[in-house]
């Protein structure tokens, strides 16, 4: 059965509350939807905290560009929610890559609510929560190790997904900052009306606020703002004031793998310095303060000096004067015997009879040497006949060798062989 859904923003600043919030948008399936989102309804909630500023009309194209985006991805509900994200993410990391250098920065926080009949399935990106109120139980979604610390700080993103049955009368509020004045009841809340829901939240705390109140109610599937179904459609909207929201510092949570980024709340004024103007006249002095007397000028007299002592100064001069007389005249060098100069000589000429003897003998080594290599510009005809000339020598020397032996065995060692054979034949003779 399709339920209708009820919107009721709480969004105050400054202790001024409005009923349009920048950066949310909720709309039903358009026309031209891809496949899988015909029967899909959408709520974005986006929240950004950093020092950038954003104007609106920006704000708001920003929430209406990740509703388009979803519609037109198809298949899974998840996969859609994910591309979303993940089109947002990349704005805001180009943004802030390209304003590193001036130290300005946006942090995305996004909940994306996808209503199918009863079934409400939604995706959580950075500190934000999800408070589900129904007849059985009160469900509270929060997760920050899962969702990370927000949009636009890497290329990688972190999403919590969950999901709800809703009946008639349930609640959701989707809360980027939970003031510390709704801890405690909304740990203990039940469905109520839309109205007393808001009220009750409202009247708790006088911090600024920055949530999203729902309510399912019988209807036709459509998307109202408050809870009269009467009432116009979110999709029809009145422009949005020319003022832009920065979400409130998020508290300290409790979590060890908890990592959120603290932006700041509110920009505060430039205090501008006035200079207060100096006194020209002299400062004035209680009497009963003492006051330091002026120096007075003392006359710089010259004493006079004996006589005997400028005798003694001018003595003093004439032998200083004298002295550096002395210092400054350059001696002359005293001329070398006739021994010592053959000896200079005899060095000088054995230095160069060395230096003639080294260089021979390098020059000599230097022809040498290469005599022990072999010749690379030998000419291959002669080559040939060098290798002709080495094989006829290897095979006809081993041929006389043998012929000569051949002769002198057979002309003298079996003659001599037959003596001995008959030598023996003959004593054995003699013996028998």
């Amino acid at each position: 059965m399709p339920l209708d859904i009820n919107l009721s923003p709480l969004y105050r600043i400054g202790g001024q509350e409005n009923s349009t919030m920048p950066g949310v948008v909720a709309l039903t399936p358009p026309k031209n939807v891809a496949r899988g989102r015909e029967n899909e309804r959408l709520i974005v909630y986006l929240l950004l905290a950093g020092n950038s500023t954003f104007t609106t009309a920006e704000y708001k194209k920003l929430a209406e560009d990740i509703a388009n985006v979803y519609y037109q991805t198809p298949r899974a509900v998840t996969g859609a929610l994910k591309t979303a994200t993940e089109y947002i993410n990349k704005i805001l990391l180009e943004k802030n890559l390209k304003s590193s250098n001036s130290g300005q920065y946006t942090l995305g926080y996004l909940t994306l609510a996808s209503f199918r009949e009863s079934q409400c399935i939604f995706s959580v990106s950075g500190p934000m929560q999800v408070y589900v109120f129904n007849q059985n139980e009160s469900k509270h979604v929060f997760e920050p190790s899962v969702s990370g610390k927000g949009l636009g700080s890497s290329q990688n993103i972190h999403i919590h997904y969950s999901q709800t049955e809703l009946n008639v009368g349930d609640l959701l509020l989707l809360c980027g900052k939970v003031p510390s004045a709704w801890s405690a009841p909304l740990k203990d809340a039940r469905p109520t009306s839309l109205d007393a829901m808001r009220r009750r939240l409202a009247t708790l705390t006088g911090e600024d606020l920055n949530a999203l109140l729902i309510q399912s109610s019988v209807g036709e599937g459509k998307i109202h703002l408050g809870s009269d179904s009467k009432n116009q459609e979110v999709l029809d909207e009145k422009p949005l004031p020319d003022s832009s929201p920065s979400l409130p510092a998020e508290p300290q949570i409790d979590s060890s793998s908890a990592h959120v980024l603290q932006p700041s709340a509110y920009a505060i004024p430039q205090q501008t310095k006035t200079d207060t103007p100096k006194p020209t006249s002299p400062r004035e002095f209680p009497a009963s303060i003492p006051r330091a007397k002026p120096q007075t000028e003392v006359e710089e007299t010259e004493p006079d000096i004996p006589k005997e002592e400028e005798a003694q100064v001018e003595v003093n001069q004439e032998v200083n004067q004298a002295v550096t007389e002395s210092v400054s005249e350059p001696e002359v060098p005293r001329e070398p015997s006739e021994r010592t100069r053959q000896v200079a000589k005899i060095i000088v000429r054995g230095m160069q009879s060395a230096r003639q003897l080294s260089a021979k003998f390098s020059e000599r080594l230097r022809k040498f040497l290469p005599r022990l290599l072999p010749n690379p510009d030998v000419d291959e005809n002669t080559s040939v006949s060098a290798n002709t000339l080495m094989l006829f020598i290897a095979i006809a020397i081993p041929l006389i060798v043998v012929t000569l032996a051949s002769v002198v065995y057979l002309r003298y060692g079996r003659s001599e062989q037959y003596d001995t054979y008959l030598n023996q034949a003959q004593q054995l003779r003699s013996q028998a």
